[in-house]
């Protein structure tokens, strides 16, 4: 079974620090740095994403161009 690739929009409310991984926990960070709301939203394609924020009340998240709320089964929030 293959797994389908999405696109995951991540955007933030609140200046906060993010590391963002893909495909394979733990794997090498596609994102880790800090990030405000007024800066572009990080853009990532793949199969599962890894997030972790200091504060992960500030992110809004996009997959596939539908807000995400609450639990996803592709998005693993820290």
């Amino acid at each position: 079974m293959t797994i389908p690739s999405h696109n995951v929009e991540i955007r933030v409310k609140e200046r906060t620090w993010l590391r963002v991984t893909k495909d394979q926990e733990n794997s090498e960070a596609v994102f880790n740095s800090s990030i405000g709301p007024n800066d572009p939203a990080i853009v990532i394609q793949g199969k599962r994403f890894w997030l972790k924020a200091l504060d992960k009340n500030v992110l809004q998240l996009r997959k596939d161009g539908q807000a995400v709320s609450g639990q996803d089964s592709d998005i693993v929030i820290d």
